[in-house]
Formats: C-alpha cells, structure tokens, sequence
C-alpha cells in the first residue's frame, strides 16, 4: 500500500516537479539537483536528492550558513524557501535552528 501511495503522490506532484527544474534551468542551468549527505538513525549517513537553490559552486563563493540576503540564492530557489514553510524562513531571519533538534549523543 505504501508503494501504490507513493507512485500516486508522485504521479501527482510531477507537473510541478517539471515546472521548478524548469525555472532552475532557466535562471543558473543544468544540474538542477544535487545530492547532499544527511547522518540518520545510529549515526547511518545517507544521501538525499533536493532542487538546487543557489547558484553552482555556492559552497566555494561563501559559508556554509546563509542570511536572507544572500547573493548566492536564485530566485527560483527564494521562491522554493517561501513556499517550504513559513517556519523556517522566519526562524532562519531569527537566527534561530529551523526546527526542534535533539541534543546529541553525550551533551547535557
């Protein structure tokens, strides 16, 4: 059931899949993915696929952290952190984390 789920969400969300690698392409160019490395349960790094929000080779033009004025964030990728969820974008204003993160292993 999960599988069926899945192939209909993602049957569903396609044309608008189609229309953000479009406006991606269009303003900075092919690749419109990117792969980044996540660390999950038991410390088990995995890799996750998102659209690319920033021009090519932001991480070498700048810190790894960005301020809502940063020259390196497309257009196309303002638009994908305002429709991500209001959240983030204002407690990213605020300096602050985006959401509730667990301490790790062994802080107090």
């Amino acid at each position: 059931m999960d599988i069926v789920f899945s192939v209909l969400a993602l049957a569903a969300l396609l044309p608008i899949f189609l229309l953000a690698a479009f406006a991606i392409s269009l303003e900075s160019g092919w690749p419109v993915l990117f792969k980044q490395t996540r660390v999950g349960m038991q410390a088990r790094e995995f890799g996750m696929y998102k659209f690319r929000s920033m021009v090519k080779n932001a991480a070498v033009m700048g810190p790894y952290h960005t301020a809502s004025n940063d020259p390196r964030i497309t257009r196309a990728g303002r638009c994908q952190a305002a429709k991500s969820g209001a959240r983030g974008v204002c407690a990213r204003r605020k300096g602050q984390a985006a959401g509730p993160r667990r301490p790790a292993r062994g802080a107090k």
